[in-house]
């Protein structure tokens, strides 16, 4: 005589077999139902499977339904694939807390998001540009709205934010240093002392080592060596800075 069929028991076993094994786990459940299933005849296994099918299927407490719609089933699977990049099991699509933690995760990211480009706004433009936020963004761009920034520009905003700051710092120490330059200019510095050629200064061994230091100094700054040092160093301490 074949014993009863613990339906509880396998029902519990494929649900922790897709919770655990998020690679193939259909196969594991194939195989695992083919075992427990061996006795059965080809009709007795027919019927235990529909039993199982139901026991997955969304239950109908009165008007009330304790799991996804089946027709929404397929749509809600195609919005966490195309954010999770993967498949995920339909256990885990019926969990109302993946899709809580799901919620959550996608709030982070869009408030990281619009503060991250807010900080970017007030600290290297100055002033806040616009007050659209990527929830905006993403609804004006759903619905289809032509008069608003488009997805990759809003994003944009942070690689472009990158380059700027590279480039303004290289601007600002390019004009610092051509300031520095211009007040230790021998040329200024006679001018302003009233300095002419045949004066003891104009003869000075020191003034000579001075003429020469600054000299190879101001060639090594024209020449874009300066640039490239300070560029290296930069990088350097960036990668020293603990985020």
């Amino acid at each position: 005589m074949t014993e009863p069929i613990q339906y509880e028991k396998i029902e519990d076993h494929i649900i922790r077999i897709f919770k655990e094994q998020r690679t193939n786990p259909d196969l594991l459940v194939t195989e695992y139902l083919e075992n427990e299933l061996a006795a059965l005849d080809l009709s007795d296994k027919t019927k235990a499977l529909d039993k199982l099918i139901e026991l997955f299927g969304p239950q109908d407490h009165g008007n009330k339904k304790t799991d996804v719609l089946p027709e929404d089933d397929h749509v809600l699977a195609r919005v966490i694939k195309l954010l999770l990049g993967r498949e995920i099991s339909q256990v885990d699509l019926s969990s109302e807390e993946l899709l809580e933690s799901l919620g959550e995760s996608i709030n982070t990211v869009f408030e990281s998001l619009n503060q991250l480009i807010s900080v970017i706004n007030t600290t290297l433009v100055g002033k806040q540009d616009s007050d659209e936020t990527i929830r905006q963004v993403i609804g004006y761009h759903l619905e289809g709205s032509q008069n608003t920034s488009t997805l990759e520009k809003y994003i944009g905003q942070i690689g472009k934010a990158f380059f700027a700051s590279q480039e303004a710092s290289k601007k600002a120490a390019h004009s610092k240093v051509m300031q520095i330059l211009e007040e230790l200019a021998p040329e200024k510095i006679e001018k302003e002392a009233d300095v002419s050629r045949l004066s003891p200064m104009r003869k000075s061994k020191y003034y000579e080592v001075y003429e020469l230091k600054f000299k190879k100094f101001e060639k090594w700054f024209e020449s874009g060596r300066f640039m490239e040092s300070f560029l290296r160093e930069f990088e350097r301490n960036c990668q020293k800075i603990s985020f």
